[in-house]
């Protein structure tokens, strides 16, 4: 077996979807690992029969017949935009895109508070908005920092008491740190959603159960699954974003919430044992 990393050298949009896709064509039955970023990716794809579709959370070669998408624990997962992701996929004929998903139990999960919370604050800096695309990548990174023990994971989506405790103390947050501005954000239309979501009681208990029904859709597993899948499968690492925006060596402050060279992809290889082929490709 053989595992290929692929990374942007730049801040992005270099077209590592299109590679993907490609070295997914070159194989038989590759797995694609997902190790950074989150639903904020967009990796285009457009076949040669004029197929498009822009990948966010599932690997750039999921039009290619029987090819794997695993979410690595570095990924923040988005269970939503999946859903919606997804559904494109299936009007496009890939009709078993869920049964060809794992998701590593211990990655971090993206609720609609954490997005709510976002747009908010993005909104409120007016003329000093940071151009986020207001998906809450950030914003539950910064709350992973600051409170670990709460961070929703993916196994999580799975045990409802637990769900819904984490969840509540996230509205509370969230409903805390605005609470000066709740008239101005009442004033503000298109953010009555997000107002909903923060300030509203049974929110959590709503939220917890949309995401239990979710994730019941694709297999949530453990870490050493990927031996496993490295055993049978060919790896295609797809990396997120670019070089130039790594957290740690990017130019600050454009920068992103992610590590975007190589070091999550070869940290999960070491952590299987793997000792077959590897190469890297910088876009």
């Amino acid at each position: 077996m053989r595992a290929t990393i692929v990374t942007d050298l730049g801040f992005g949009d270099a077209g590592k979807g299109t590679v993907v896709d490609f070295l997914a064509r070159q194989s038989i039955a590759p797995v694609v690992v997902r190790f950074n970023g989150g639903a904020q990716a967009a990796h285009n794809v457009i076949t040669p029969e004029g197929a498009h579709h822009t990948f966010a959370q599932f690997g750039s070669g999921s039009l290619v017949r029987g090819t794997r998408t695993h979410l690595s624990r570095f990924v923040a997962v988005d269970p939503f935009t999946l859903i919606t992701e997804a559904e494109h996929l299936i009007g496009l004929g890939v009709h078993d895109i869920f049964a060809r998903l794992s998701v590593d139990r211990d990655a971090r999960v993206v609720t609609p508070l954490h997005k709510a919370g976002n747009r908010i604050r993005e909104v409120l800096r007016g003329g000093g908005r940071h151009g986020s695309c207001g998906m809450g990548v950030g914003e539950m990174m910064a709350d992973a920092v600051a409170f670990p023990h709460r961070t929703v994971t993916a196994a999580d989506l799975r045990s409802p008491e637990t769900l819904v405790e984490k969840l509540r103390f996230f509205q509370k947050l969230k409903a805390d740190e605005f609470r000066e501005q709740r008239e101005a954000i009442a004033q503000t239309p298109y953010l009555e959603h997000e107002r909903r979501l923060v300030f509203e009681p049974g929110m959590p208990e709503r939220i917890a159960r949309a995401l239990w029904e979710v994730s019941m859709r694709f297999a949530i597993v453990e870490g050493r699954y990927l031996a496993h899948l490295a055993r049978d499968h060919e790896l295609i690492f797809e990396g997120a974003q670019g070089i130039l925006l790594d957290e740690w060596h990017g130019f600050h402050p454009y920068t992103t919430w992610s590590t975007t060279t190589t070091h999550n992809a070869r940290t999960l290889l070491a952590e299987i044992g793997y000792v077959g082929a590897e190469r890297s490709i910088g876009v």
